[in-house]
């Protein structure tokens, strides 16, 4: 008999969550209509996306790890030392109009994004560049509108609640799934305090200082993380969700997005697999399971009381330490009837 180990399980989901958003973020960078370029604080190109390529002609082999001032004309390089000396202290350069050098020579006029890129402690390790060629605006606009498109299909299709709020702790979108979740209609919640409509009365006021928190230093205990609390319907029943809340990049004042999860089965199913554990560990009886090839994987108090090991001795050892060296033909017969399908009546035995 198996024992469900939650916390374990929910790091290894959490694990391949974060693989596929690596995977995912690295293959819009890759697939990008814009040029996306990686450099160090000093200026050294440490990535090169197939849109830089085509931009401005150099493959990545070509150009990664030179300075990135071989893509600006000479009289243009006071203007690169000011864009890093404005990285340097921590501040986004904003589009500007920049022109710009290719392989060949020839000139290239660009709108020019540069973010600085920080690590987890959030010091300055190097530069996010995003080149988009002038020419392409047209293109650009097709994608944007391509992009908005995909999103609204994602909001309308997802299985969990997408919920977003702005700064003042107001509800800005309400996914069908959350519809059908919290019990509000889309219309009735937009512009409307998400505490007041999800969250129990007894934690509204932490929710709200936590979001006033946030606003002072910047910083939220909840934000990146999944974490499991009770929430409210529209018809008052709580239940318990799972939360991943996320800030939103943009300009202005912030904004955030929930993800929001409805486990009442997985709770339920967790509820039962408790009693049931409880039930086979203050069982009278000795109760064990094994594998199929006679490795013993639980052991109770019952079985400790009967056979004198403890489960840190024995779990883990072939159960035909148990059974004397003349029954042990007895057991194979049974582990054979086992791996048929077959079930074994009660009978007593040695």
């Amino acid at each position: 008999m198996e024992k469900f180990d939650g916390q374990s399980g929910f790091a290894d989901a959490e694990r391949k969550l974060a693989e596929e958003a690596r995977n995912q973020l690295a293959a819009i960078v890759e697939s990008s209509e814009d040029a996306i370029i990686g450099n160090a604080l000093d200026g050294t190109i440490l990535s090169w996306n197939t849109a830089a390529q085509r931009i401005f002609g150099y493959c990545a082999e070509e150009i990664v790890g030179r300075p990135i001032t071989v893509l600006v004309p000479p009289e243009f390089l006071d203007e690169e030392k000011d864009i890093l000396e404005t990285l340097k202290r921590g501040k986004k350069v904003r589009r500007t109009r920049a022109v710009r050098l290719r392989k060949d020579g020839s000139r290239v006029d660009v709108s020019l994004t540069v973010s600085p890129v920080k690590d987890d402690s959030g010091r300055m390790v190097g530069a996010a560049r995003i080149a988009r060629g002038v020419t392409g605006r047209t293109r650009a606009e097709q994608l944007l509108r391509e992009s908005e498109g995909l999103k609204g299909a994602i909001l309308e299709s997802a299985i969990d609640c997408i919920i977003g709020m702005d700064h003042e702790g107001k509800v800005i979108e309400w996914n069908p799934a959350a519809e059908q979740t919290f019990g509000y209609r889309r219309a009735d919640v937009l512009g409307r305090e998400m505490a007041a409509l999800i969250i129990p009365p007894a934690l509204r006021e932490k929710h709200r200082r936590g979001l006033a928190h946030f606003l002072a230093t910047g910083q939220g205990p909840a934000l990146g993380k999944r974490i499991e609390m009770t929430a409210i319907r529209a018809d008052g029943r709580e239940f318990p969700i799972e939360l991943a809340i996320t800030r939103v990049q943009c300009d202005g004042p912030p904004a955030f997005t929930g993800y929001v999860r409805d486990i009442t089965d997985r709770k339920r199913t967790e509820e039962a697999r408790d009693q049931l554990a409880a039930i086979v560990e203050h069982a009278e009886d000795a109760i064990i399971s094994k594998t199929y090839d006679g490795t013993i994987v639980t052991w109770n108090a019952g079985a400790q009381r009967i056979f004198g090991y403890r489960a840190q001795e024995i779990v883990g050892r072939p159960i035909s330490l148990l059974i004397p060296p003349e029954l042990c033909d007895e057991e194979t017969g049974i582990l054979e009837k086992l791996k048929q399908g077959k079930r074994i009546e009660h009978y007593e035995t040695v």
